[in-house]
């Protein structure tokens, strides 16, 4: 792995390579790329339903509305 570091980051703290034990422990790779930010998850939580309308007979069409958030976006199935 050292040499692939050392190939990669020729002007880097690991620019050679050593056969003793853990004489490579500092090598590293120094990146340009700005550092990469976790995602928060968060579970669903149901913010608001919405049954329209709310007196239903045998026949009626009825709309019935979930809002939730969460992270990532929930998806909502009814059954």
């Amino acid at each position: 792995q050292c040499a692939t570091i050392a190939q990669s980051n020729p002007q880097g703290i690991c620019s050679f390579c050593c056969d003793t034990e853990l004489c490579n422990r500092n090598c590293n790779i120094k990146s340009t790329m700005a550092p990469i930010t976790p995602i928060l998850l968060t579970a669903p939580i149901i913010t608001q339903t919405i049954i329209q309308p709310t007196n239903i007979k045998y026949g009626d069409t009825v709309t019935i509305q979930c809002i939730a958030t969460g992270n990532p976006k929930p998806t909502i199935d009814f059954m």
